[in-house]
């Protein structure tokens, strides 16, 4: 092997080496979805009209925190940060859609967010169909010492109070 196929072959390993690194990181560092449209508690008001319980507004959300849909539902007197301005103001029994939720898990942190898509079908006042997205608070897992877990979410927008509702996971 003459000198300049070594340094060819060296250099061809590296770029390999280094673009393989490359591919590594961005699938390690990109945030991750997972649809749990079909999971429980999802399950239960995916793909149905549920009536808002709550008067709730809908934000422009800020561009760097939209997942898919720019409007954000909020509930009214929530702060909103600095650039957000609401955009629609929801009134109670009004009629959400809700079409699915989905789990975004940032590659950094690990932390995940559940996010529920929908739109908006009837308004009072207005016909108009609005999409949104709605930030569902992180649930909270605990084992009551018997080997079963409790998940407990916080109240949707949609929802007036807690609804007791038991589901076995295997």
């Amino acid at each position: 092997m003459t000198t300049k196929k070594i340094l060819l072959l060296i250099f061809g390993g590296i770029s390999a080496a280094v673009l393989l690194f490359i591919l590594l990181l961005y699938l390690t560092l990109r945030t991750k979805t997972n649809d749990v449209s079909k999971e429980p508690p999802f399950s239960n008001f995916v793909s149905q009209q549920v009536i808002l319980g709550n008067d709730a507004v809908l934000v422009n959300n800020d561009p760097a925190f939209v997942y898919e849909e720019p409007l954000l539902l909020n509930a009214v007197g929530e702060q909103l940060f600095e650039g957000v301005t609401v955009a629609h103001h929801l009134k109670k029994g009004d009629v959400l859609l809700i079409k699915k939720v989905v789990d975004f898990t940032n590659g950094v942190s690990g932390s995940t967010h559940t996010i529920v898509f929908g739109e908006v079908v009837r308004t009072s006042g207005s016909s108009q169909s609005l999409s949104f997205e709605y930030y569902w608070d992180t649930q909270e897992i605990k084992d009551n010492g018997t080997g079963k877990f409790t998940f407990s979410f916080a109240i949707p927008a949609w929802q007036e109070g807690p609804v007791e509702q038991k589901e076995v996971i295997k």
